[in-house]
């Protein structure tokens, strides 16, 4: 494993050596090694340079099995090494990275999906490594989803691998870095995932206007494993994983951005739904004082369902995330924007406007 050259010939003194490792042996190799290692890790100290090789060439293997073999290996052994001896594989980010590469151009979403558990990994356990390996890693997987934006699955996964990396080591972008920096990270971030959920946003079918016996359990089904659905739980993942004054900060720009953006309905439909997605960070309601009256005109007067309906179940969101007293504070503005909700010819914004109410 260590040493063979894996699906080749090494030439060796004008002769062949025939001893290649083929993929069954490569796995079995990891898996053994991973079995055994919490019992000789002291006495393979030595052989740490070798491991790292190993790891560095196989987790960016073309072969999903192999790649899989090799992160599994990797994360049982970081669990079984001391602190100190962690930091010394941070040269594995670069093999992670290219391995995202590899797995994104041959459209391999099984391969992309395991190199996030050796990255967590390292993010987790090995901090001072990863945070050096980190710039690069955000700046290939925002480029990856950039080049990516009409692949759904594959552009997610891109996506997912900062988000996991933030879950893992919230201070990535808050230690170590300039306030402008943190700030750039972010915004390329929020950028990319409202870019994303923009071009694969599609206008609903007909049958969105129909009345539905059970519209509560429609409703979430309607969305669900939709762009829409994934940004929402990435904002609240991103919202989570920092400090809110600062991510909200940043987020708050964006989404007033996309509600004042005219270019189609699109723009303010995915700016509602993202709005809806900050109510559990707000400690007081006037900080949504530039929102609120937004929400509530769009509500009243858009001349584009959509985003109506948008402005509604945002405010019925915030009326669920936000304490008591979100209501107090803009009750006139909640009624008269029910009011106006129930007054609508399209019955799905009536269903939507009732639900404000429960």
């Amino acid at each position: 494993l260590l040493g063979i050259p894996y699906k080749s010939e090494l030439p060796m003194n004008g002769h062949v050596l025939a001893i290649v490792l083929t993929a069954t042996k490569v796995i079995s190799g990891f898996q053994l090694l991973s079995d055994v290692f919490p019992y000789i890790a002291d006495s393979y100290r030595e052989k740490t340079k070798y491991m790292i090789e190993a790891f560095k060439k196989y987790l960016k293997a073309t072969d999903t099995r192999v790649c899989l073999a090799a992160a599994t290996a990797f994360c049982n052994i970081m669990i079984s090494m001391d602190k100190s001896s962690r930091e010394e594989y941070s040269e594995v980010i670069s093999s992670i990275t290219e391995g995202m590469e590899i797995a994104l151009a041959n459209k391999n979403e099984t391969a992309l999906r395991q190199q996030r558990e050796p990255l967590a990994m390292l993010a987790e356990t090995a901090p001072r490594s990863f945070k050096a390996g980190f710039p690069k890693l955000f700046n290939v997987a925002i480029e990856l989803a950039k080049t990516k934006m009409g692949d759904a699955k594959r552009c997610e996964l891109a996506l997912e691998v900062i988000i996991v990396a933030l879950e893992k080591q919230p201070s990535l972008l808050l230690q170590d870095y300039k306030p402008h920096q943190t700030g750039e990270y972010f915004s390329k971030l929020f950028i990319a995932l409202f870019e994303y959920i923009l071009i694969n946003t599609y206008e609903p079918e007909k049958s969105w206007e129909h009345v539905h016996e059970n519209y509560l359990q429609f409703s979430k089904e309607d969305y669900e494993d939709s762009p829409i659905t994934f940004g929402q739980d990435a904002i609240q993942r991103i919202l989570s994983s920092t400090r809110r004054e600062l991510g909200l900060s940043l987020l708050g720009p964006q989404i007033l951005t996309l509600l004042s953006n005219n270019e189609s309905w699109k723009h303010q439909y995915v700016g509602f739904f993202a709005a809806a997605s900050v109510g559990r960070f707000i400690n007081h309601p006037s900080e949504l004082s530039v929102l609120v009256p937004i929400v509530v005109e769009y509500a009243m007067t858009h001349p584009n369902r959509y985003v109506r309906f948008a402005a509604i179940q945002c405010l019925g969101k915030l009326l669920i995330d936000c304490d008591s007293s979100f209501p107090e504070k803009y009750h006139e503005n909640i009624m008269r924007a029910i009011k106006s909700g129930f007054s609508e010819k399209i019955l799905r914004i009536r269903q939507e406007t009732s639900l404000t109410l429960c």
